[in-house]
């Protein structure tokens, strides 16, 4: 999995956790609040301690993607060491012993008559952890910086099942194993289904009886119940009140049919991994497929069999190898259908993220009988069955790497989304928005139009839409998607501070500012909400309120530096200029190639009399962005105060071409005639 090291935070839930959060630009003692409190970000508020793992981001890596993603590999190294300790625990206490101890002749364990020696206990636990290390299913938690969730939730369920079999400790042991449950289940609700597999290690491996199993398992079953009502009630009005819900895409109302289908194909990808994509296509009908009745027998097959390991290697008095075989098969698939039945609860009917946690009871298991099939077998034939061993493991390592190199990039990730799978709504949903963002608007156009034909009803998909008709200078059409969103979604308030801000481009403001101001009372917390509103009162010349939600913005997140800019440009308005010339350079700290900010320090220092000066920084503007008509237009009145008016005719050109048929480009061309005139 060496190329996540190389990759960069994706569209994917890092945008809002690390790149683009308010919260991400900051770690103080305040933000940490707001994450245990749920503001930080209100739809992942059920997960504080991964939310809480970005201070170690913003703090130490300073949001770095690369040391981000080293941190997501090694604690999955540590997972791989936590699963060879548990494996090895498998077979040991299923086989009733300790520790395996060589005998003194041919090297097999001595204890009660077992056959599997120290090398084949080691090889069993080697065989398991290697393939969990390696399989390409479990490569999208550890690529992706926002799976740390997912890897944060084993981390702490493993933990509690190593505390819970410790035969040391007392009950100071049993509280750490039920806290470190409680740790993982505020990372990621993945682990809610632990809570029944540590009922069924003690009943199954231990040979707990069924009361006292109950009673220990108890605290674990309680706190995953009161986890999941919790986490219902919370995505439900967080979902609600955060109204950029995209319901197409979610199948938070998928009938079972598609649920069984998707278990059957999470489990064929075991054992053929490919096509394995961040976002897959959401069930349309018919929901009732073969694949459906293919997940159903898989379901049943795999209850039956743990029953018939349970009652023939647990119930009976054989206590042989062949017993303990049994319940380690057992075993290992209750522990992938306990961990994997509540998937039927996620909004995302399939999800590789999903197995990270499923499949180590089945690895777990696989390495055992491995090690087991290889130990009976005859030197020539163990030769070849290693060799087909090693070179299964080689080939899942090869698929894992190529598989890890899809998530360098957001726009790779997506790429191969599209190209492996039919009508991935979601998909060319996250590449238009990852290609809007890098100001690609016409690539971006076509591919949310395509995610908008499969989901025509989705508010999220007109606002992004929106968003990229803006951005390519079709503002009416951006204003009528807006508006589409809206009438989808009324209490959508993105939409509405989007449309907002479309308005004010058109000098419709009296309309802008309704529509911004719900957004605010929506949002109060959100700077870019506020600076929207700011944008609007500024355009109506209600200055000191647009300076009011300008700080309000800045107070939110100090570093932003397009709420620098815009409060630049209102202290202009008041005729203050050296406050603005102050705020418009530390717009330009924050960030370097910001063009406006260029401008309106320039026209402060207009103002100010430093002509010089402004001319440097104009041209500054136009040297980040060439196709700003404002600045060639200021830039040639400025050199024609200066005297050089030869100077200032390609500017004033430029801006005939940049905007032509423009109130300012028809005063360029005016000004260009009378410097003409002045030759004469």
């Amino acid at each position: 999995m060496a190329p996540v090291l190389w990759g960069q935070y994706v569209y994917l839930d890092d945008n809002v956790f690390l790149a683009e959060s308010p919260f991400g630009r900051q770690a103080t003692f305040r933000s940490l609040w707001w994450i245990f409190t749920g503001k930080a970000h209100p739809l992942n508020a059920a997960y504080p301690v991964f939310q809480a793992s970005w201070f170690l981001d913003i703090l130490v890596f300073r949001r770095d993607p690369h040391l981000s993603h080293l941190l997501n590999l090694v604690l999955h190294l540590v997972n791989v060491a936590f699963v060879w300790q548990c494996s090895r625990l498998l077979l040991l206490r299923s086989l009733g012993q300790e520790a395996p101890r060589p005998s003194r002749g041919g090297g097999k364990a001595a204890k009660r008559g077992s056959r599997f020696s120290d090398s084949q206990v080691l090889l069993a636990a080697a065989v398991g952890a290697t393939l969990f290390g390696v399989h390409p299913v479990n490569v999208e938690p550890v690529a992706w910086v926002s799976g740390r969730k997912v890897e944060l939730a084993l981390f702490f369920s493993l933990a509690a099942l190593v505390l819970l079999l410790s035969r040391r400790g007392g009950w100071l042991r049993y509280v750490s194993a039920v806290l470190s449950y409680g740790l993982a289940l505020l990372s990621n609700a993945t682990c809610l289904g632990m809570s029944l597999v540590f009922g069924a290690w003690l009943t199954i491996v231990e040979r707990v009886r069924f009361p006292r199993a109950f009673l220990l398992a108890l605290p674990f079953l309680l706190l995953a119940l009161w986890f999941g009502a919790t986490r219902s009630a919370l995505d439900k009005a967080q979902w609600e009140r955060a109204g950029d819900l995209n319901l197409e895409t979610s199948n938070r109302d998928a009938p079972l049919g598609a649920h069984f289908a998707a278990r059957a194909r999470e489990t064929l990808d075991l054992f053929r991994p490919r096509g394995l994509v961040p976002v897959y296509p959401v069930a349309k009908p018919p929901y009732w497929t073969f694949g459906s009745f293919a997940g159903i027998v898989l379901m049943a097959g795999s209850a039956l069999l743990v029953v018939w390991g349970w009652g023939r290697g647990v119930s009976g008095s054989d206590q042989s190898d062949r017993a303990a075989l049994r319940k380690v098969l057992a075993f290992g698939l209750a522990w992938y259908w306990l961990v994997l039945g509540p998937a039927f609860l996620h909004h995302r009917i399939q999800a590789d993220r999903h197995l990270y946690i499923s499949t180590v009871g089945l690895f777990m298991a696989f390495g055992v009988l491995s090690a087991v099939l290889l130990g009976r077998l005859r030197p020539p034939a163990r030769s070849i069955a290693t060799a087909v061993y090693v070179a299964a493991g080689l080939a899942l390592s090869i698929v894992a790497f190529r598989q890890a190199g899809h998530w360098r990039t957001s726009k790779s990730l997506f790429r191969h989304a599209i190209a492996v799978t039919r009508d991935n709504q979601a998909a060319h949903m996250g590449l238009g928005a990852v290609l809007g963002s890098e100001g690609d608007f016409d690539g971006a156009i076509p591919h949310l139009r395509a995610a908008l034909d499969l989901a025509p009803s989705s508010a999220e998909g007109h606002r992004n839409l929106g968003i990229a008709l803006l951005g390519a200078g079709e503002i009416d059409r951006a204003i009528a998607e807006f508006s589409r969103a809206i009438e989808i979604r009324p209490d959508y308030a993105e939409a509405h501070g989007r449309l907002g801000a479309a308005l004010v481009r058109t000098g419709r403001w009296s309309e802008a500012i309704p529509h911004c101001e719900f957004e605010v009372r929506a949002n109060p917390q959100s700077a870019q909400a506020q600076l929207r509103l700011a944008i609007a009162f500024g355009a109506t010349g209600r200055l000191e309120e647009a300076r009011g939600r300008c700080e309000a913005a800045l107070r939110i997140e100090p570093d932003y530096a397009e709420a620098e800019g815009a409060l630049g440009n209102v202290l202009v308005g008041l005729g203050r200029i050296e406050e603005a010339i102050r705020r418009f350079e530390r717009a330009l700290s924050l960030k370097p190639d910001y063009a406006e900010a260029e401008n309106g320090l320039a026209g402060a220092f207009v103002l100010a009399g430093r002509l010089h000066e402004a001319v440097a920084h104009y041209e500054a503007a136009l040297r980040i962005d060439p196709g700003l008509a404002v600045a060639e237009y200021n830039l040639a009145n400025v050199l024609l105060q200066l005297g050089r008016a030869e100077e200032a005719i390609p500017h004033y050109e430029a801006v005939g071409r940049l905007q032509p048929g423009s109130a300012r480009a028809q005063s360029a061309l005016d000004r260009i005639r009378r410097i003409a005139r002045g030759r004469e």
